[in-house]
């Protein structure tokens, strides 16, 4: 990244994207008891501070400690994991979070994806292609292991959402994804590059304000 690349993304990083207001208030309505104690498993701070904000005390630990959460068991009313579950042992994160959930709590997973039909979408995929690299795809692949877990009243609900981010969120978003790194490996920095000479080219140089259209997946379920 050039350097005033580099002073973009450093400006417009400083806050994450996020994630849609109407996930939360699913989340909520899901039975959720204002003011408990919620886990959040891998997120980082944009995905559970909205709890924090709610009343909620929140603990957060890193992705690397999933398999083996370092908690005693029923010790948490909800418990969270936002853009974690494709860099973990789902089977086993999810048997974690129900031993450390009190019976009734609230287990949350979900992720988000830029639409298909977003102008972003296919700015990223013909990138891929002018670079003869692999394509780096969103989160598709399902979800079976969370059907086979022991939780009740599995559900999942699919949110649509509009927001602002500036160019520079955007990138830094795209190079946080450990998909880029694992999949494109010594070619990342390349794509990373393009992908911004692109947007720039297209939206304007410096920094400026993106609205991209995201899809959530969020999955829901209880201990009984």
């Amino acid at each position: 990244m050039t350097d005033s690349g580099t002073a973009a993304a450093s400006e417009g990083a400083a806050r994450e994207i996020g994630y849609a207001p109407e996930l939360y208030e699913t989340v909520w309505s899901f039975g959720v008891r204002k003011g408990g104690s919620v886990l959040d498993v891998g997120s980082g701070e944009a995905a559970s501070s909205p709890f924090a904000e709610n009343g909620f005390t929140v603990q957060r630990v890193d992705a690397s400690k999933a398999s083996a959460l370092p908690f005693p068991d029923e010790r948490f009313d909800v418990a969270i994991s936002a853009q974690t579950f494709d860099s973990v042992d789902r089977a086993r994160t999810l048997s974690e979070m129900y031993r450390v959930l009190r019976r009734g709590g609230v287990a949350a997973v979900w992720w988000r994806q830029l639409a298909a039909t977003d102008q972003l979408t296919a700015l990223r995929e013909d990138t891929f292609k002018a670079l003869g690299v692999p394509p780096v795809a969103e989160f598709t692949s399902g979800f079976k292991e969370f059907y086979a877990s022991p939780f009740a009243e599995q559900t999942l609900r699919v949110i649509p959402w509009r927001t602002s981010a500036t160019l520079a969120q955007y990138v830094a978003e795209e190079r946080s994804n450990p998909r880029v790194r694992t999949i494109l490996g010594e070619n990342a920095d390349r794509y990373l590059n393009e992908l911004q000479a692109r947007l720039q080219e297209r939206f304007g140089h410096g920094n400026p304000r993106l609205a991209p259209a995201y899809v959530h997946f969020l999955y829901l379920a209880r201990k009984p």
